[in-house]
């Protein structure tokens, strides 16, 4: 019985402890940019369509990134020349000459 009784406050102590929530976590992890996304958040009024639309992105876009350099600047511009008929070689040969 006392067996039960410790699994049982051990469960609702488990249960209860303050973990972190989605939003909490984003935040951390956003490291140099959390005051650029709690100002967005702050805009909006708490409880609001707005303020719960903001909220689900930066907790949904924490581990999203963008690629940036020259490589893909090379591969961005050669794929915003391309109209369907170019070459395909030329486009490949200067990504790999970048």
């Amino acid at each position: 019985m006392k067996n039960y009784f410790l699994m049982g406050l051990l469960f609702l102590y488990t249960g209860c402890t303050n973990s972190k929530t989605k939003l909490e976590y984003a935040l951390h992890s956003a490291r140099e940019n959390r005051p650029e996304i709690e100002k967005v958040i702050g805009h909006y009024a708490y409880g609001t369509l707005l303020y719960k639309s903001a909220v689900f992105l930066v907790e949904n876009t924490t581990f999203r990134l963008s690629y940036a350099g020259e490589l893909i600047d090379i591969y961005r511009d050669s794929v915003g020349q391309w109209n369907g008929k170019a070459d395909l070689n030329g486009i490949w040969n200067k990504i790999a000459a970048g």
